[in-house]
């Protein structure tokens, strides 16, 4: 039973460093800069707490998300095309001044002629393909405004979902914490009744296993608090990996 779960806890740790280095191999893709786990562990910064109102938040994750930017282009270049494709049922209208000397008719009239010409072309194609083609653009439009939309709401619910998660790490952290010294005094009771022979080693075992699942629970809730925080940094400012947008 020993070995098997020291052979579980050695599988768990393996995939945790296994997952460390994919991370750092990701985030040196992501910032173009040759990066590994000890230097950022000696630049490592703590969480990142926001002092501006959630409104102000909301607003700069909108303006630096490049893919709300780019459904927001793609809306404006599906306006144009809807207006391109009304015009083409529009007719143009021109006017022509001409002033010819002479006659081709006539080699003795010298005479100066003035005509004024008054026209109208058109693009409408035949049948209704142009009726059909402003229905397409029309579909399309509605579809690139539906994006920008979607966008917006997945942001909203990735910077409130971030705030909920830093507001609550607290109580959180209070709880596993207290959970913590709890199995931490335990453990140090069983191991002087163990040493005495009033408690089994298997008792013992028993013990440190929740002090390590609850060092476990308070490592991952440090970690979803750091994720958050600098999640929340990064889509809310012009900083780290994100240049401002030009106005």
């Amino acid at each position: 039973m020993i070995q098997g779960r020291l052979d579980t806890t050695s599988a768990e740790l393996f995939s945790a460093k296994l997952q460390a280095e994919l991370s750092v191999q990701k985030l040196s893709e992501l910032t173009d800069t040759a990066l590994n786990s000890m230097e950022l562990k000696k630049n490592m910064t703590g969480a990142w707490m926001p002092s501006q109102k959630v409104d102000s938040l909301l607003a700069n994750a909108q303006l630096y998300s490049p893919e709300l930017q780019k459904a927001k282009a793609q809306a404006l270049i599906s306006q144009a095309n809807v207006q391109e494709k009304e015009s083409a049922l529009k007719p143009d209208i021109y006017v022509r001044a001409e002033r010819q000397y002479g006659n081709y008719f006539s080699p003795t009239d010298t005479s100066a002629h003035s005509r004024i010409f008054l026209g109208m072309t058109s693009k409408f194609g035949p049948g209704f393909s142009s009726l059909t083609q402003i229905s397409s653009a029309k579909y399309q439009d509605e579809a690139n405004e539906f994006d920008v939309l979607a966008q917006q709401k997945l942001i909203r619910e990735q910077v409130l979902n971030d705030l909920t998660v830093l507001q609550s790490i607290a109580q959180r952290v209070q709880a596993i914490e207290g959970a913590l010294q709890a199995s931490a005094a335990v453990f140090e009771s069983f191991e002087r009744q163990f040493n005495s022979g009033r408690k089994t080693w298997l008792d013992l075992m028993t013990v440190v296993r929740d002090v390590v699942q609850n060092e476990i629970q308070l490592a991952e809730i440090r970690g979803s608090e750091l994720q958050s925080s600098w999640r929340l940094q990064i889509v809310t400012s012009d900083s780290y990996f994100q240049k401002s947008p030009k106005p």
